[in-house]
């Protein structure tokens, strides 16, 4: 005959009464092999590597006088060159679930978004407006994005 199963068979582990590792696999950051990167990190991923090339273009522009720097001088280059090599750095470790990457990326965005909203506000033209808009809505949702606790524990500080 079958033995009738018990009340606690039947319930799903918790930390307390998992295998013993379980309370650690929900703090420790998993290989990157072991998972997926969530499709947000995959954006967010993106929109720095965008503005890498973006930079990246404002250098090939400036070095061919294609995209003249107004009073700026050769200063534009070293600028567009900096800002490519700082962002490629965040971008890095954003990627590699740096938590440098993860503060990086956040203060990119956050610099980004009051630039944006500063330029809304003071040019208030019609294709300036619509452009501000939308670059000051996507800082803002990737701001939220960024500060979601799933996302913060997936950039915490490596255990040694």
């Amino acid at each position: 005959m079958a033995e009738p199963r018990r009340h606690d068979d039947t319930a799903p582990p918790s930390p307390e009464t998992g295998p013993p590792n379980a309370r650690d696999a929900t703090v420790a950051r998993p290989t990157a092999l072991a998972r997926r990167r969530p499709v947000g990190m995959v954006l967010v991923a993106a929109l720095l590597l965008f503005n890498v090339i973006g930079a990246a273009m404002g250098l090939i522009g400036t070095l061919t006088g294609a995209a003249p720097a107004i009073g700026m001088g050769g200063t534009a280059a070293v600028y567009f060159v900096a800002s490519a090599a700082v962002l490629g750095v965040i971008l890095y470790g954003f990627w590699r679930f740096e938590r440098w990457g993860w503060v990086g990326a956040l203060v990119v965005t956050v610099v980004g978004t009051l630039l944006g909203l500063f330029q809304l506000i003071t040019f208030l033209r019609a294709g300036v407006l619509i452009g501000n808009l939308i670059g000051v809505l996507i800082g803002v949702a990737v701001i939220w994005y960024l500060t979601r606790p799933a996302v913060r524990a997936m950039f915490r500080r490596r255990t040694p």
